[in-house]
């Protein structure tokens, strides 16, 4: 299993004079360990954009990183991406939703063709890309220059955690080894402080879900070259528990 960290500080080797380009920066994926350790930075991740909230930032000029994960997008509201806390918001599965998403995709793709970058959109139980079904279709029809990082975890809404390991397992075994799909993110969830009925993601160990379960599920649906992204939270109690499941496997 490759792993990489989902950084919480800032990228390495962002500019010190911010542009247009460094809203899609604020943090780093880098290798956690092995021989890639030492390569730099896998992508960056743009918390602060919002493919829904109209007014999109310019995406990075070149030199820049070849991989960008920004959530799929939710309606313009309140919200706390970086902590994965999202309002709910029905009109994001409307046409409203929808065409206002695909549009912004759709002028994204030529420029991020052209300077060899692909859009790794993060799927999330709140936004346009919620559920196993809606990522599939999109992601086979979605144009140059877009890809997938699987979230599987903020997928789940607080009603779907009795049967979180059915409906983690259809996740996976949908879109694991889907040619769209960069990476997969490994994180549990706990339900969120300030919304009752919210999930937020949290690490492996720590959650509503079984550490072991969870584990068991992406080693069965991944393929080996898959990269699995981890957040970097108590990192050596994450890697005590991925490395066990590994063992037993």
């Amino acid at each position: 299993m490759r792993l990489l960290v989902m950084r919480r500080s800032e990228p390495i080797g962002r500019p010190e004079r911010a542009g247009a380009g460094d809203s899609w920066s604020d943090r780093a994926v880098v290798p956690l360990e092995g021989p890639g350790r030492d390569r730099g930075v896998w992508a960056t991740i743009a918390d602060r954009v919002n493919l829904l909230a109209g007014a999109v930032p310019a995406l990075p000029e070149p030199p820049c990183q070849q991989r960008i994960i920004a959530w799929s997008g939710w309606l313009p509201a309140d919200a706390t991406p970086a902590a994965g806390v999202f309002p709910r918001d029905f009109r994001t599965w409307t046409s409203e939703g929808w065409d206002g998403f695909e549009k912004v995709i759709e002028r994204l793709s030529p420029t991020l063709v052209a300077r060899g970058m692909t859009l790794c959109l993060r799927p999330h139980a709140r936004h346009v890309l919620s559920d196993a079904q809606s990522c599939r279709n999109f992601m086979e029809r979605a144009p140059e220059g877009i890809g997938l990082l699987l979230d599987p975890a903020s997928m789940l809404t607080p009603e779907m955690l009795p049967d979180a390991e059915d409906h983690l397992g259809r996740i996976l075994d949908t879109l694991g080894d889907h040619p769209r799909t960069a990476g997969v993110l490994l994180s549990n969830v706990k339900r969120s402080s300030v919304d009752s009925g919210a999930l937020t993601p949290s690490p492996v160990h720590i959650g509503e879900i079984d550490a072991e379960v969870l584990h068991a599920i992406a080693a069965r649906a991944l393929p080996a070259s898959t990269p699995v992204l981890v957040l970097e939270e108590q990192l050596p109690r994450q890697l005590a528990v991925i490395r066990a499941g590994e063992l037993r496997a």
